[in-house]
């Protein structure tokens, strides 16, 4: 049976009986907040898993499973996005906010600001407000074709004004879907050369990027890029395996190698075993699932943009380039504060509220569209019908 037949044919019951956080919601309310897939995972990935659950694989990670992960790492980064690194500059770690919080810790002097471009994954913010570090958002610009670009002039002044050493960035972009091009990221890196600051690269998308479009890692560009980024990248989004607490931080410079050095333990004797399996299987997976798996989240984010247009025009919605991330903008329309708590009530989805993506995701929602067709097709019905009573 073709990949996206098999999707279709997933049910509502079958999602709620995996016990998913988003699926566990009262009243039969359809979750849309978790960056997750309801689409299972790569035959590849389950064989590895139940081979190593069958042979007790319940233990600490051993030195050579994790030098097995940094060489399927570097395989990947290499094949997949032409990022020729050295195993060695991969190290394992639980999860992106793991390195996000390294790359503070060890770039930034303590009490200085951060330089997020707005709007963002929300955990950005708890992150860095929680190592005692201010946040400084920098909305994006909307421009005449409708995609979202990093405001450059205004990160630049962000980051003089307020001494900031760390600039984010991800790419591709959650919450609005874009893939940034070679220009608009060499263009950053004129900025960050020029005002000396850091760049943590959050690059855990790369893997679901949509036909047309093509991602760049940013520490590839130029040994400039190269000598002033931290990278994050993990299979969580791509195979959907974010509960196996797997990522990889990427380094490529030697001032974070010998930084990173000085880490004790290690940081790859805190990730779980299985996720190494998991990603390791995933990273080889020659099966074509995940070109599959991104050409239907494809389909469903334009399905989601039909949706809006058709029914509820007064919605806006720029097209992702990547991801299963929809950032809508309901500023047009008079849906009560907070959005997301009203199309719980009112549709029974309930997506994330803008505002916890920063100031300007205020009157915004964040859906997640990774759902079969059937399904999301449906949500989008009871959605976009609360949402033309709500037209001004």
């Amino acid at each position: 049976m073709p990949l996206a037949q098999s999707l279709d044919a997933i049910t509502v019951d079958h999602l709620r009986s995996t016990g998913a956080l988003k699926w566990s919601l009262p009243d039969e309310v359809t979750g849309a907040f978790v960056a997750e897939m309801d689409y299972g995972t790569s035959p590849a990935i389950v064989a590895a898993l139940e081979q190593a659950v069958q042979v007790g694989c319940f233990g600490y990670p051993t030195p050579e499973l994790a030098q097995e992960l940094q060489e399927a790492t570097a395989r990947r980064l290499a094949g997949a996005h032409g990022w020729e690194v050295a195993p060695e500059d991969v190290h394992p770690v639980p999860d992106v906010i793991s390195v996000l919080e390294k790359a503070i810790a060890l770039t930034t002097d303590p009490g200085t600001p951060v330089v997020v471009p707005t709007p963002a994954y929300m955990n950005f913010f708890n992150t860095i407000r929680g190592l005692g570090r201010e946040v400084i958002e920098v909305p994006m610009v909307l421009d005449e074709q409708g995609l979202f670009r990093m405001d450059l002039p205004a990160i630049r002044a962000a980051i003089t004004g307020s001494g900031a050493q760390l600039v984010t960035l991800c790419n591709p972009h959650n919450p609005t879907g874009r893939v940034f091009t070679r220009q608009e990221l060499a263009e950053l890196s004129e900025v960050i050369e020029q005002t000396g600051a850091r760049v943590f690269a959050d690059e855990i998308w790369a893997p679901l990027v949509f036909s047309g479009h093509t991602h760049l890692p940013y520490a590839s560009l130029s040994p400039r890029t190269a000598a002033h980024t931290i990278t994050a990248v993990s299979a969580s989004k791509g195979w959907n395996i974010p509960g196996l607490k797997c990522a990889q931080a990427v380094l490529s410079s030697d001032r974070d190698r010998e930084a990173w050095a000085r880490i004790q333990p290690p940081s790859w004797h805190r990730v779980a075993p299985l996720g190494m399996v998991g990603t390791i299987a995933a990273y080889r997976d020659r099966s074509g699932w995940i070109e599959e798996v991104t050409a239907y989240i494809e389909d469903c984010t334009a399905m989601v943009a039909d949706a809006l247009t058709q029914s509820a025009p007064a919605a806006r919605m720029s097209r992702p380039q990547a991801t299963y991330v929809c950032w809508i903008d309901l500023s047009a329309l008079e849906v009560p504060a907070p959005a997301s708590a009203h199309l719980q009530q009112a549709a029974r989805l309930l997506p994330t509220d803008g505002a916890s993506c920063g100031e300007v995701g205020r009157d915004h929602i964040r859906l997640i569209a990774a759902m079969p067709r059937p399904v999301l097709r449906e949500s989008l019905e009871r959605m976009t019908r609360e949402l033309a009573l709500r037209s001004r």
